[in-house]
């Protein structure tokens, strides 16, 4: 359940401490050494107040919503959402969105979930929707209250091409407005309507393709095949620091690859080969691929390190553990 706390005013001209080596971030609060709990508060004084450029690469809001507020940030009984998480990014063949909605502060509320790559082009309206809720003035503001058992407000992070970016947060209280969180809102429905790009179906797989490629020469090779009466055989092939290489083959049941089938669909994965790529997430120099295969000969091939919003990413996991360690 989202509790909400009126968001405290930043007191710029009382900073705690000088800024931090290399970086012009200086403390606004920040907890006693040792302490248990309590806040540390941040401000970027180079996080910039006006962007130049108009091309977004990556664009990623989250929040928990005063649903309640009144006085000036108060509509006109427009219904708000209790949390919003909208994510988009121009692909190769058009726009891909992610939004979740949750209409009311329970766990058992009513939960709203829409994926799509459109062939719409929605950035130069999604720039101009930024400019317009003037969501860069919180720009280089971060604080997080330790010890929250949950995230009561949210986090913004607005990539553009030039390099500029959008970047605030507070985990104790919403960081957007509610008119805000009802026009994003009102944007994400409307673009998940666009004219969709096909998207094969997760049962004509004929099998799954995973690679990792390690830094020492060492690799993980697996092949999951599809079986016609539903289950599946994975063959795996592992060498690491010594020069032996292992090779097992093992059945897969058909719970499990129905279970893979549902990944592949739910997570839109045929989709990602023309996504864009995430340098923060190529970690340990380890590059990890997966490639579906089709029924028809089609195949589709991406990395780990797409630039995804974490419920889409984690589907590379979920295959990769099932094909690399259970079996």
């Amino acid at each position: 359940m989202c509790l909400f706390k009126k968001k405290k005013e930043i007191k710029k001209d009382k900073p705690l401490n000088t800024k931090d080596k290399g970086e012009d971030i200086i403390y606004l609060k920040k907890p006693a050494k040792n302490a248990c709990g309590g806040t540390t508060e941040t401000l970027d004084r180079n996080a910039p107040k006006e962007i130049g450029s108009h091309s977004i690469k990556s664009f990623c809001v989250e929040s928990c919503i005063n649903n309640r507020t009144y006085g000036p940030d108060a509509t006109d009984g427009t219904d708000c959402p209790y949390y919003i998480y909208a994510f988009a990014e121009p692909g190769q063949e058009g726009s891909f969105i992610y939004f979740e909605c949750l209409e009311e502060p329970y766990e058992d509320s009513e939960r709203t979930v829409g994926v799509a790559y459109v062939k719409e082009d929605v950035f130069p309206e999604l720039d101009g929707l930024v400019r317009e809720l003037g969501l860069v003035s919180e720009n280089g503001h971060h604080s997080r209250t330790h010890g929250l058992p949950q995230d009561f407000g949210g986090s913004v992070l607005i990539r553009y091409e030039s390099g500029e970016k959008i970047s605030f947060s507070d985990n104790q209280a919403p960081i957007i407005s509610k008119k805000s969180a009802i026009r994003l809102t009102s944007f994400f429905k409307k673009a998940l309507k666009g004219r969709q790009l096909p998207l094969p179906d997760a049962e004509k797989l004929s099998s799954i393709e995973f690679e990792e490629l390690r830094e020492n020469g060492g690799f993980t090779r697996a092949t999951l095949t599809f079986n016609p009466d539903g289950t599946g055989t994975n063959k795996k092939t592992s060498k690491y620091e010594d020069p032996t290489v292992y090779q097992s083959e093992k059945p897969v049941d058909a719970q499990t690859m129905t279970a893979i089938k549902k990944t592949v669909a739910e997570k839109r994965m045929f989709w990602w080969p023309s996504l864009p790529e995430s340098e923060a997430k190529t970690v340990f120099n380890r590059r990890k691929t997966l490639t579906l295969v089709l029924d028809d000969g089609t195949a589709y091939k991406f990395s780990n390190a797409k630039e995804l919003p974490d419920k889409i990413d984690r589907g590379f996991f979920n295959i990769e553990l099932e094909m690399t360690t259970k079996h």
